[in-house]
């Protein structure tokens, strides 16, 4: 334990430049009193999460929000040569190939990550981000309401149930076109269907009268009878979304994994600096607060609330799709999805 320990320290003052071998005739890089870090909107952490950084460094964060994946990707495009930040968190594995290929995020891996963090590397592209957060997009419901229905039918087993036409009225979904989350429902029921089948359950589902909505937070908010006034006792949502709703269950088969990652911003002036904030969001002082204050789980071994233990999803067995396809293939199958659900 002393051992690993140590080879973990060790890793930390090396990456973080703390040891910096210049060679003959380099101009050592300059030490930031800032760095920036480019988040999505849904970031979240306490007010005090970075101050040990800045203790340890001497370097205090800023927080740039862009809004989700997608928009951050196609924001970053556009300030290529004249970045608006340093690392960037929550790119996820829907977008992170097209950001890499893109050539905004520079390849960096923290030597911080474990074999316990292996399994949410980007495949194919395991070099070049950090994980920081995990979670998968599934089919919810509310446990209490097919509790109390007089209905022969229970809540849905798998994707393949809510093509029966009782299920239609019942479900509310975020659009794919405008949602993180809807993007990833959408990739689910490719990952199910196949390229073929996912269009047909699409014009099954819109068919049978499924309510699209804008986004997550309109469809759990809004229309989930566990998540405020609505009437669909079916939602698309997270796998640990019932440890704040207890009546609630995730359902393990339609689950697509999601993991975000921290990346290196290609042009930022102090890649060493960068660097050491993208190891500390490994560290406890981030990953622990990634459950409360983020909704996901983190991606390190530390404990969880427990609430969480007892009736989050945790990511394991999920539906996915390469992250290298899934950049060659996504505009092309929102398209498709777009002319279906929206004519």
């Amino acid at each position: 334990m002393e051992t690993k320990r140590f080879n973990r320290a060790l890793a930390v003052i090396i990456a973080t430049g703390m040891l910096v071998a210049c060679s003959s005739g380099e101009t050592p890089e300059e030490t930031p009193t800032e760095l920036t870090l480019i988040t999505h909107g849904s970031f979240s952490l306490a007010d005090d999460t970075f101050d040990k950084f800045t203790a340890d460094t001497g370097i205090t964060v800023k927080f740039h929000e862009l809004g989700s994946a997608g928009e951050i990707v196609n924001a970053m495009n556009l300030t290529k040569n004249n970045p608006v930040g340093d690392v960037v968190w929550g790119i996820d594995n829907v977008f992170a190939a097209q950001a890499i290929e893109s050539g905004i995020v520079s390849e960096y891996a923290s030597p911080l990550l474990t074999a316990h963090e292996a399994p949410f590397l980007l495949k194919g592209y395991e070099t070049w981000m950090t994980p920081v957060t995990s979670g998968d997009i599934c089919l919810n419901y509310d446990d209490s309401w097919f509790a109390a229905s007089d209905s022969d039918y229970g809540p849905p087993t798998s994707l393949a149930d809510l093509k029966n036409p009782y299920y239609g009225p019942l479900i509310a979904i975020p659009a794919a076109s405008t949602s993180s989350v809807g993007v990833g429902f959408m990739l689910a029921t490719i990952a199910e269907f196949g390229e073929g089948g996912y269009e047909d359950f699409w014009k099954q589902l819109v068919a049978n009268g499924a309510t699209i909505t804008s986004g997550w937070s309109e469809a759990y908010y809004g229309e989930f009878t566990a998540g405020g006034d609505g009437d669909k006792p079916i939602v698309v949502s997270y796998g640990s979304s019932p440890a704040y709703a207890p009546t609630t269950r995730a359902v393990a088969s339609t689950c697509f994994s999601q993991v975000e990652y921290a990346g290196l911003v290609t042009g930022t002036k102090y890649p060493t600096a960068a660097k050491q904030l993208i190891d500390y969001l490994l560290s406890d002082n981030v990953q622990l607060q990634i459950p409360d204050e983020m909704y996901v789980f983190p991606v390190t071994d530390v404990a969880l609330p427990a609430d969480w233990e007892e009736n989050a999803l945790k990511p394991g067995s999920a539906l996915n799709i390469d992250a290298a396809l899934i950049s060659q293939k996504r505009s092309e199958w929102l398209q498709a999805w777009t002319e279906i659900v929206f004519g």
